[in-house]
């Protein structure tokens, strides 16, 4: 059975679908601050595809079936499907809700392994890039924060004579050093004192 997905009422073969979720399933995860994850397909201007001369008999169906136009060609070492499209996102440094690009998804005929080459990579804002980058630090602090939470609970639990002692020991290392600070006040409070 096939499944056509449309966008923006033009219909997109299954193949073209899995290319352009490949595109932008890959651009989200490219930024290390994590800002690309805010991009979507917001539209397709135009997508060719190239392949081979030998075409497998359901890319014939497809095209058969599909009011897509797509040119065939042949490939030497890829399948190339050409995509003209628009991605959208709240921190385009444009301050536009989109940005057109030029996409080539190469599957290689040898393994099927997808990769892709863009023209020009989206460019954000550096206030939602700084901000982001934040949150990304703040989130991976929390985590290695419960992991060794959850690694002292563990060993606490295994070792509760061991952990009963070192709970004592830090209480009275916690005491002496307020007594410390205590008496370290009360002289600064009494040279003052007697300085007047």
């Amino acid at each position: 059975m096939l499944v056509f997905v449309c966008n923006h009422g033009v219909c997109i073969r299954p193949v073209a679908y899995i290319r352009l979720k490949f595109v932008v399933d890959e651009l989200r995860q490219l930024s290390d601050s994590g800002v690309y994850e805010s991009l979507a397909l917001a539209r397709i201007n135009q997508a060719d595809v190239q392949v081979r001369a030998v075409v497998d008999v359901s890319w014939k169906r497809f095209d058969l079936l599909s009011p897509c136009s797509f040119s065939l060609q042949e490939g030497a070492f890829h399948e190339n499907f050409h995509i003209d499209l628009e991605l959208s996102s709240e921190f385009l440094a444009s301050g536009d809700a989109t940005s057109r690009h030029k996409v080539v998804v190469m599957r290689d005929l040898e393994d099927d392994v997808l990769s892709f080459a863009i023209d020009e990579f989206p460019v954000m804002d550096e206030a939602a890039i700084e901000e982001h980058w934040v949150r990304k630090v703040q989130a991976k602090r929390a985590v290695r924060e419960d992991a060794f939470d959850r690694m002292e609970a563990q060993w606490e639990a295994e070792h509760p004579t061991a952990a009963a002692g070192m709970e004592a020991a830090r209480q009275a290392k916690l005491e002496k050093s307020m007594k410390s600070r205590l008496a370290y006040i009360a002289r600064s409070l009494s040279s003052d004192h007697e300085e007047l």
